[in-house]
């Protein structure tokens, strides 16, 4: 048996993993978010975006409880897959974005319940506005009708 040298085992702890390398960390600031789904209104939000961020929390609320998101960078693309259990049963996560996530990005996120025969398509598209003021990391204000804003974060 060969002893391991110590470069070689420093080289090896150096190595990124694979699902935490690619994960997107958008830029701390407040950010724009809209969310389309066919057969359903468009909806917009402004969140504050700090360290522990996640970055589809407000995206399908539905989704209930989420294990950690498997990244994987394609090209110039990041694929996602995340599994989910909520009220309605387990759902299961997918999509693909393009962007910088730290001025914006764009993509569609497929959630299907398990057992159903389609998929909701969301289709999100994300920007930065500014370093944020009235609100904490992670408080959002949902746009409402007639430009009536809803601070659910609070």
């Amino acid at each position: 048996m060969r002893p391991v040298s110590a470069l070689a085992l420093l080289t090896l702890l150096q190595l990124p993993l694979p699902a935490l390398a690619d994960a997107p960390q958008r830029m701390h600031g407040l950010w724009e978010v809209s969310v389309a789904e066919a057969g359903v209104s468009a909806r917009s939000f402004h969140i504050c975006v700090g360290a522990d961020d996640q970055v589809f929390a407000q995206v399908d609320p539905a989704a209930g409880d989420c294990g950690p998101a498997t990244w994987r960078r394609e090209g110039h693309y990041r694929h996602v897959a995340q599994s989910c259990k909520g009220a309605g049963g387990e759902t299961m996560r997918s999509g693909r974005f393009g962007g910088d996530f730290h001025y914006n990005y764009q993509g569609e996120l497929h959630v299907r319940a398990v057992g159903a025969q389609g998929d909701r398509v969301l289709q999100v598209e994300a920007r930065r506005l500014a370093p944020c003021k009235n609100l904490k990391p992670g408080e959002f204000v949902a746009k409402g009708q007639n430009g009536v804003n809803l601070n659910l974060g609070q």
